[in-house]
């Protein structure tokens, strides 16, 4: 017999079980698929198996248990490991397929369609291949990008004055050699794009003038415009120091980034040029 707590599991690996099939047969990806039009309902089901409804029923709320035999028969009806229900596995797939996502982290979905498409099991296979993509995966992930931008949001000035000082940031990059991209050369372009009677203390941002009030954090803005009176220089010089490493390690991940994509290309021409 089985303690509530394992009904309970069962019961909803069960229903979640007829709800996965079902959703397959309703895509019908394959021609297998077709098979699950029994998992509609519970009483579709129940003919399936030769059990009234009330009995998939009460498996499904965890009433009652299937018997061994009505466990297997569910594998077999449903194409599903017995381990799946016993707990050995999250996956409702067949066995090996489970094991091989249990055991290596790779998805279901992913093996499953690979095993039924073997020109995209081919290229996968190639592209996971340490040989051929370790270059590629290293540093350079999203999950590293994506906390390097949320690390690099510089909340103290709002756009699009941010934007534009980023613009300026890039032009500084394009003009000046790689061994003169100093924080003080920065400086004095900033000084060049952004002359003093480009702002304006209370004007709100527009094309011929940068409002300080919305380009500014509220702290910000009163260090650097106290009592109406705008600090022309002690602003460059934070502008300078405060944007000057982010803007520098976005550029160069820009360039990495480009790298990374014409790495992707190359090896794709090459996978390419294998199978001619």
């Amino acid at each position: 017999m089985y303690d509530t707590k394992e009904l309970s599991k069962i019961a909803q690996r069960i229903r979640k079980l007829r709800k996965d099939r079902y959703s397959k047969y309703q895509k019908q990806e394959t021609e297998k698929d077709k098979k699950y039009a029994c998992c509609k309902s519970q009483e579709t089901l129940a003919e399936a198996l030769n059990v009234e409804r009330r009995t998939i029923m009460s498996w499904e709320t965890g009433k009652s248990q299937p018997s061994l035999d009505y466990l297997i028969a569910l594998c077999n009806l449903l194409d599903c490991n017995i381990m799946y229900f016993l707990g050995g596995y999250d996956d409702t797939v067949l066995d090996t397929v489970a094991a091989a996502a249990h055991f290596s982290g790779i998805s279901s979905k992913i093996i499953c369609y690979g095993l039924e498409h073997r020109d995209f099991l081919d290229c996968l296979n190639y592209f996971m291949d340490p040989e051929n993509c370790s270059s590629l995966f290293n540093n350079v992930t999203l999950s590293y990008w994506k906390a390097f931008m949320i690390s690099q949001e510089l909340s103290e000035i709002e756009k699009p004055f941010k934007d534009k000082v980023f613009n300026i940031f890039s032009e500084f990059c394009a003009v000046m050699p790689y061994d003169k991209i100093e924080i003080e050369e920065y400086t004095e372009f900033l000084m060049e794009k952004l002359p003093e009677n480009s702002f304006s203390v209370s004007a709100k941002c527009s094309d011929n003038k940068i409002g300080l009030k919305d380009s500014l954090s509220f702290i910000k803005y009163r260090e650097y415009v106290p009592n109406s009176r705008f600090k022309y220089r002690e602003f460059i010089n934070y502008l300078a120091n405060y944007t000057f490493k982010p803007f520098f390690d976005i550029a160069k991940l820009e360039l990495q980034k480009d790298k990374l994509a014409k790495g992707f290309i190359a090896l794709f021409e090459q996978y390419l040029s294998d199978i001619e």
